[in-house]
């Protein structure tokens, strides 16, 4: 079932491909507002730590260099 799921993936990254869209790498360092959302936030005491990415929850895509998102249905 697993390789059957990674295989499956690879299949959709190879149409996306084909059709321009790449995967946005994972995000590190400070928070991009432009082609990042944040979804939760942790405190820190370290200024220097502010807005910096912790994890990334969901990958995101890019098309003809603009983000693409789910629609939102709430």
């Amino acid at each position: 079932m697993e390789t059957n799921l990674a295989h499956h993936c690879e299949f959709v990254v190879e149409i996306l491909a084909r059709l321009e869209v790449s995967i946005m790498p994972v995000g590190a360092g400070r928070l991009d507002k432009q082609s990042q959302r944040a979804v939760a936030l942790e405190m820190v005491d370290d200024p220097e730590l502010d807005m910096m990415v912790v994890r990334t929850v969901k990958r995101g895509f890019i098309w003809k260099a603009r983000v693409l998102r789910p629609r939102r249905w709430w």
